[in-house]
């Protein structure tokens, strides 16, 4: 493995390992909400002004230090009915989703996050090409493209990684009784 590869990888691990500190992260999400709780708090920050509706989904804008100004769309992942995982898809909102670069959104994030103690790694992703990594302690905050699409994404780590093995053995449970069918 390439030497930042290595990095990336211990980095992650230990952000497996690490108890919960950072729980609160974009626009005051908090990991562990239940879903009514992340209803209601979508439905304050709109009424708020802080959101609008979008094509039937609410929609933040982040005008960016240059003034682009990037539309992000929101998608929860919960396990045991607690929010762990916000992916934030990102589009100009002059160009619509003409596949946005999440580059100078990653950027910002980096300028305005790192004196917090996020550090930034670059790697691969599964589903993806070129893919940076913001972690710090349990939170990790990721930056991909999937087809058209740039995507940042907050997760918890450890929950992250108990719910991949929970759909790992969910596979190979079924594949094993498909496998017997046979």
């Amino acid at each position: 493995k390439e030497e930042h590869l290595k990095t990336l990888a211990a980095a992650l691990d230990a952000a497996r390992k690490s108890e919960q500190k950072e729980k609160t992260f974009f626009l005051g999400f908090t990991l562990g909400m239940t879903e009514d709780e992340v209803s209601h708090y979508l439905d304050s920050l709109y009424q708020s002004g802080k959101l609008y509706s979008y094509n039937g989904v609410y929609a933040y804008d982040f005008t960016q230090k240059q003034g682009v100004v990037v539309r992000v769309t929101f998608a929860t992942s919960f396990h045991e009915g607690r929010l762990y995982k916000l992916d934030c898809f990102l589009e100009d909102k002059l160009a619509g989703n003409t596949g946005y670069d999440y580059l100078p959104l990653l950027l910002a994030f980096k300028d305005v996050k790192e004196k917090d103690g996020f550090n930034t790694y670059n790697g691969k992703g599964e589903d993806s090409d070129t893919l940076f990594y913001s972690i710090k302690d349990n939170l990790v905050v990721s930056f991909h493209r999937v087809g058209l699409s740039s995507v940042m994404t907050y997760e918890d780590a450890p929950t992250a990684s108990k719910v991949k093995s929970e759909k790992e053995k969910e596979i190979s449970k079924k594949w094993e009784q498909s496998a017997s069918e046979l």
